[in-house]
């Protein structure tokens, strides 16, 4: 009987028995040549091979840790990283044979060092590339891991948010992506800028002279002006309707006009904002197209509106009907027109396609 059934029949509880032929080892655990370093105490020796029950470590062993349950350390070096494990085992080695290796038994295969023990034999075995990401995932909830290999786990940490960090980056360059689609595709801008003003009166000179008197707050029926001719003659013109009033520019008490100056613009309740635009030939294909036309404002506002063209001259005008509801701009706001093909052509497609279905799926009903 050899050194190491003794050792396993008097210390570590096992049986000896027969081996079957086609079986090499006693435990079927086959012993793998993985390069690592075992320390016992202060001693440090190379190891020869491993398995998940044992290892075999050359050097001389101490005559006082013959037969010795101790705790070692194994370390197994990578390319980048080291990995630690650490187990109880008792040592034992022929003394009668100089070149007999020492035997390392684990006294507990099953401890916290079995799962990464266990990925980093099969792994060797098999030929595949150790990486640190998967060494880590191993799950093992005793191992010990060195402050190199856990330096590394924080380089991992970092792969991860580096990773997150390009995905968000790919969604923003993807919704940038989409919005410039949409505004190449969807809308068509008019180069032209749009002037909406309101649909006022306005009060104007009826003749030569100077203003002698002004009102801006006059009511229906009271006088509104009062102008001195170069004539001498006395012209007052009464305020037409209950509105707002504005001077025009220069017009004042004391100034003088010329006929047809303006002096008071009017600002009914109720007027509409008035604005035309020259189309370009692609709006004009656009609004034959059936592209809704929109008008967008500084402020990122949109009103969906109508168009009245007027086809007499050589380039097409349009006037802006503006719809019933829709807040009325102040007079003189700077606006764009463009054409939203989604709001015009493509949904009422969409629209009508929808009604078919319901149609169909009423009669079937």
């Amino acid at each position: 009987m050899t050194t190491d059934t003794l050792l396993r029949e008097q210390d570590l509880g096992y049986e000896s028995e027969d081996v079957d032929a086609e079986l090499a080892f006693h435990s079927e655990f086959p012993q793998v040549h993985l390069p690592f370093q075992i320390t016992i105490g202060g001693l440090t020796m190379e190891g020869i091979s491993i398995s998940l029950t044992k290892a075999l470590v050359a050097g001389r062993l101490p005559p006082d840790l013959e037969y010795q349950d101790e705790l070692v350390s194994l370390r197994f070096d990578f390319d980048g990283f080291s990995v630690t494990l650490f187990a109880d085992a008792i040592l034992s080695q022929d003394v009668q044979d100089p070149q007999a290796p020492v035997s390392v038994f684990f006294t507990h295969p099953t401890d916290g060092h079995l799962s990464p023990l266990r990925y980093l034999v099969n792994s060797f075995i098999a030929g595949d590339t150790i990486t640190l990401g998967q060494l880590l995932s191993t799950g093992a909830t005793h191992s010990h891991v060195t402050p190199h290999v856990a330096r590394k786990a924080k380089g991992g940490s970092l792969v991860s948010w580096t990773t997150v960090m390009l995905a968000l980056l790919g969604l923003l360059f993807g919704f940038a992506a989409a919005d410039l689609v949409y505004q190449r595709v969807i809308l068509t801008q008019e180069a032209r800028p749009l002037v909406i003003t309101q649909d006022v009166q306005t009060l104007r000179a009826t003749a030569s002279g100077q203003i002698a008197m002004v009102n801006p707050d006059a009511a229906e029926g009271e006088v509104a002006y009062t102008l001195i001719t170069n004539r001498g003659d006395f012209l007052s013109l009464r305020m037409p309707c209950d509105c707002a009033s504005e001077l025009a520019d220069g017009a004042f008490a004391g100034a003088t006009v010329l006929g047809g100056d303006p002096i008071l613009t009017l600002l009914p309740q109720d007027s509409t904002p008035v604005a035309h635009a020259l189309l370009s030939q692609r709006g004009l294909e656009r609004y034959l197209a059936g592209d809704q036309a929109e008008v967008v404002f500084a402020t990122g506002q949109v009103v969906q509106v109508a168009l009245r063209m007027d086809t007499s001259k050589a380039q097409p005008t349009a006037t802006i009907v503006w719809p019933q509801g829709a807040p009325v701009p102040s007079d003189g706001t700077i606006a764009r027109l463009r054409f939203n093909k989604l709001n015009g052509r493509m949904a009422r497609s969409v629209k009508s396609r929808l009604s078919e279905l319901a149609a169909l799926a009423s009669e079937r009903n």
